[in-house]
């Protein structure tokens, strides 16, 4: 995976014999296709939320409802089921209970030498965030995840395709 994504002019991810996406390898990580390119593609792999979009610029999920309106496409402003996705380095650890926040809990830090990663597990599932070594070393365990929704995909919970 690195080498084609460091090398290759456009790649194309297959799964079950069929091309998911062909593209450019910074277009495949910034706007995956697919929930399973978006998983696939990226160390750690992409965070996911499960939750409801209702139409009107908002995204709620576990009992949070978060504003969505900068959010680059219309797909996400259809009332629906969907996955919301985004990367490590695009949440930031805030204040629990803040605003458009989600309430986590910091499980472990990995030392990564310039960076560390903080897993937090969220709503049941375990996520991944991107943070600076004195952010890793001072981290409190109880916290709140805010998303940078206009790097965050949506995907539709029924065909898994980007919305």
């Amino acid at each position: 995976q690195i080498e084609a994504m460091t090398m290759a002019d456009r790649v194309a991810v297959m799964h079950k014999g069929k091309v998911e996406q062909f593209a450019h390898p910074q277009s495949i990580y910034e706007k995956p296709a697919s929930l399973f390119v978006a998983g696939f593609v990226g160390s750690p792999a992409m965070n996911f939320l499960d939750g409801e979009l209702d139409g009107s610029g908002r995204f709620t999920t576990g009992g949070v409802s978060i504003d969505i309106s900068a959010y680059p496409f219309e797909g996400a402003r259809s009332r629906r089921k969907a996955v919301l996705g985004v990367r490590c380095e695009d949440v930031s650890v805030v204040e629990r209970g803040a605003p458009e926040s989600i309430p986590a809990t910091l499980a472990f830090t990995e030392l990564l030498g310039a960076d560390a990663l903080g897993w937090f597990d969220c709503l049941g599932k375990r996520f991944s965030v991107r943070l600076s070594i004195e952010a890793a070393r001072s981290a409190e365990r109880e916290v709140g995840l805010h998303f940078n929704i206009g790097k965050a995909s949506f995907f539709s919970e029924e065909t898994g395709q980007r919305l």
